[in-house]
């Protein structure tokens, strides 16, 4: 006897009974939650470290590097041009030597080399090979398709 299920149908969903009842009322809190509860969003003040720095003398506002390095009055430097020296001579028409004795060619392809190939069939080709006559299906057709019997069979 095989087995047959109805034709396009869908199973129904099995709901399995639970035997987990809850007992009393349940007010929404939890132990966890009332032990752990929620905190103010507050940010910890910063702990300030006591160092033990502290400048010696009187400072004036202005170190030594400060007055070694500073600039004078912050003024910008004068860029310098000098003059050109170059000059042409003559009259420039635009045209070169080189365009004048390589002008400008056609933008022509060139056509591909064809070598000759030593390659030669011996004898008639007909058009259809040995492996593809042997390999073709029966007018093209599809192969139908092999239903193998079953041999699972329920013993007892």
């Amino acid at each position: 006897s095989t087995f047959v299920g109805p034709d396009g149908e869908r199973v129904g969903l099995a709901r399995r009974l639970d035997n987990l009842r809850s007992e009393g009322d349940f007010g929404g809190s939890t132990t966890t939650a009332a032990t752990y509860g929620a905190k103010d969003g507050e940010r910890a003040s910063p702990l300030r470290r006591a160092d033990n720095l502290r400048p010696e003398g009187d400072f004036g506002g202005v170190t030594t590097s400060a007055i070694t390095f500073l600039g004078p009055d912050g003024e910008r430097v004068q860029l310098a041009r000098r003059p050109d020296n170059l000059r042409s001579e003559g009259e420039f028409g635009g045209a070169t030597t080189t365009a004048t004795t390589y002008g400008a060619k056609d933008g022509e392809r060139a056509t591909p080399l064809r070598r000759a190939d030593n390659l030669r069939p011996e004898g008639d080709f007909g058009g259809v090979t040995t492996s593809a006559s042997t390999f073709m299906g029966p007018n093209g057709e599809r192969v139908g398709l092999a239903r193998r019997p079953d041999n699972l069979r329920s013993e007892g």
